[in-house]
């Protein structure tokens, strides 16, 4: 069916939307923690 591909590919998009959001909510405080340092 056409719904289950289309469903299929918007699972996809949005775990891979959730990934990179993550990565770049980490990286951002990855680099957040190197300027300013926890005191």
């Amino acid at each position: 069916m056409v719904v289950d591909e289309y469903w299929r590919n918007y699972c996809l998009v949005f775990r891979t939307k959730k990934a990179a959001s993550a990565a770049f909510s980490l990286s951002l405080r990855l680099s957040l923690h190197q300027y300013k340092p926890d005191i």
